[in-house]
């Protein structure tokens, strides 16, 4: 299927330090995916194991990334975002503490979901605390909708997972409405069974909502 274009999800610098433009230049290679690698043979290829993929749509500057591939050494994750300063952060990372079990890539997440990620690939989506677009005329723009979540569901394997969290009350709401009204994913609670796919470790963004009074919301779904 083909969604809209939404031109939120473009590549962007931002500010880059010197170290981060450096990790990309030095270790971007070695730990990202080539896109049309993006199929079931292709992605285990370059993990080198066939552990569950877990997929974090705009992981910021990694912290949760990071913190959960720690915790998680048999899980694979496949991080995604537009930020080049966060694909840098998270290079110096994976660096830092050996993860082989992170790849990343620097792309446009809806362009890689309709035409170059294959079906019932992940165990688990991860989108949390999405560009918010708080402006009434901006919201057309946020990230989730019906037919996302219709194109979600495809990339993840029969009974796997959808983790969705966010601190901006109108977002929140349109999530809820969303979600009441489709068919393809339904709430599950945590057990040591699924654990693993819905931990969240605190990041800056939610430290920030928290210091601004937002409430946080998460849905943690399974797919029907």
């Amino acid at each position: 299927m083909s969604l809209r274009k939404i031109n939120t999800f473009v590549i962007r610098d931002g500010r880059i330090t010197q170290g981060q433009l450096k990790s990309i230049v030095n270790y971007y290679q070695k730990n990202t995916i080539p896109i049309d690698a993006l199929t079931p043979q292709g992605i285990f290829e370059h993990f080198g194991n066939d552990n569950p993929i877990i997929l974090e749509i705009g992981f910021g500057s990694g912290e949760h990334l990071i913190a959960n591939a720690i915790k998680s050494p048999n899980i694979n994750f496949l991080g995604l975002e537009v930020f080049k300063s966060g694909i840098g952060q998270v290079l110096n990372a994976i660096e830092e503490h050996k993860l082989p079990n992170i790849k990343v890539i620097n792309h446009d997440a809806m362009e890689l979901l309709n035409h170059h990620i294959s079906e019932s690939l992940f165990a688990c989506i991860q989108i949390l605390f999405p560009d918010p677009w708080p402006k009434k005329r901006h919201r057309k723009r946020r990230m989730i909708s019906p037919d996302f979540i219709n194109l979600v569901s495809t990339k993840v394997v029969e009974s796997g997972y959808l983790f969705l969290a966010t601190d901006e009350k109108t977002y929140s709401e349109q999530i809820d409405d969303v979600l009441n009204n489709q068919n393809y994913f339904s709430s599950v609670l945590v057990d040591e069974m699924n654990e693993a796919y819905f931990y969240r470790s605190s990041t800056r963004f939610e430290r920030r909502g928290i210091r601004l009074g937002n409430a946080i919301t998460e849905w943690r779904l399974q797919k029907i």
